[in-house]
């Protein structure tokens, strides 16, 4: 093969189409966000057959147009979206026993809270106590909202965290030293 045509086939593949290993890490990635799964993109791009090496740099893929256009077919906005309405929304089930007080009483209290009262039952314990078990419909997003917000992560929608410290600009041999002096310091 000429050489030419090697330095063609080794060239990036910036604003192209998606390769078969791009569009499998999507497929995985959406797949994890709509279960609800822990994402991780270079476990993806590992499952999907990119190299060890590759994987361990996730930008190679996410960073590229065609990652999103992926993202927009696989993920779109209007399922995040729809998602999101859902979250807002979402609720749980709790239950809760209370002393024998009118049931009126009990819904007036938790609907101050906006929170809907499914059922009471009245019921005697042992000791021939009258109390009363509630279920309630209480609002839930926290399960749901990490999902949605690793999807918007993924999206590049939300701004990453950027934390800094002091020891950024010191090189291997300045940490090291540093250490040692706190180390060897008598009054830490």
């Amino acid at each position: 093969m000429p050489k030419k045509d090697i330095k063609k086939s080794t060239k990036r593949r910036k604003g192209k189409k998606a390769t078969v290993n791009q569009r499998r890490v999507a497929q995985i990635v959406a797949e994890q966000v709509r279960k609800g799964e822990k994402v991780s993109v270079s476990a993806a791009m590992r499952k999907a057959g990119y190299s060890p090496s590759t994987a361990s740099k996730p930008h190679k893929v996410t960073e590229s147009k065609a990652w999103q256009e992926l993202l927009d077919e696989y993920l779109p906005e209007e399922y995040l979206s729809t998602r999101h309405r859902e979250l807002a929304d979402a609720m749980t089930l709790k239950s809760f026993t209370l002393p024998d007080i009118p049931d009126e009483a009990i819904r007036e209290m938790f609907s101050a809270g906006g929170i809907e009262v499914i059922s009471i039952n009245e019921y005697e314990t042992k000791k021939g106590n009258t109390r009363k078990a509630v279920l309630l419909s209480i609002p839930e997003s926290l399960t749901r909202a990490r999902a949605l917000e690793l999807a918007y992560k993924i999206r590049g929608k939300m701004a990453p965290q950027v934390m800094e410290h002091r020891f950024a600009n010191m090189d291997k041999d300045q940490l090291v030293q540093y250490i040692m002096t706190l180390m060897n310091d008598p009054d830490l």
